[in-house]
């Protein structure tokens, strides 16, 4: 039995200083997840917390058949679509300046994931679930088997998705220039084709 099995045996029978095994198992590619499903980092930071309460208050109905990593996956996709979906009802109210930026703990480590506003910019033109499977297969290196698990998708309708999303972003950022390297379409090109 690997440690997150264990893990969740422990919570299901009292003990639930495990969860922490969880966390600390899932909390940085959860948050570069939802960091780059929200392009926010405070948003990120947000839904990450809600995403593990969501985890925990719901671990009774985790099966061991399925896929811990897919489960908690499609938990944190739907929460991201869900926020997404609110957030957009509030975008025509303006925001006082500032009330967005606070200080962040995990966000401090974002240079190594960072791609830059143009191509964060373009990921948010494209619809939530390419997204999702963009940056599952692309940053989160996620098989087209486990996205399929965390999207509800058959593994060759993801497939297809993600060769039309990879096409499209292509194509926004066709002429531009991102961080300096010209050759920023060339390395999407050859992203998740392993």
């Amino acid at each position: 039995m690997d440690i997150i099995e264990n893990a969740i045996n422990l919570i299901k029978n009292g003990d639930n200083s495990a969860f922490e095994v969880i966390i600390n198992s899932f909390q940085k590619p959860l948050f570069r997840y939802c960091y780059h499903m929200l392009g926010n980092i405070s948003d990120a930071e947000d839904t990450l917390q809600e995403i593990f309460i969501k985890v925990y208050n719901n671990l009774s109905s985790y099966k061991s058949s399925t896929n811990f990593s897919a489960w908690v996956y499609t938990i944190s996709y739907n929460h991201c679509v869900n926020f997404l979906s609110r957030k957009k009802l509030f975008l025509f109210l303006p925001l006082p300046e500032g009330l967005n930026k606070g200080n962040s703990n995990i966000g401090d480590s974002l240079t190594d994931m960072e791609y830059g506003k143009e191509l964060n910019s373009a990921l948010k033109i494209l619809a939530s679930k390419d997204r999702t499977i963009l940056i599952l297969r692309c940053v989160e290196e996620k098989s087209y088997d486990e996205i399929s698990d965390i999207v509800k998708l058959k593994q060759s309708a993801v497939r297809k998705r993600y060769e039309r999303a990879k096409k499209k972003l292509k194509a926004i950022l066709e002429n531009t220039t991102i961080n300096g390297d010209s050759d920023y379409i060339g390395k999407i090109n050859t992203v998740g084709k392993q």
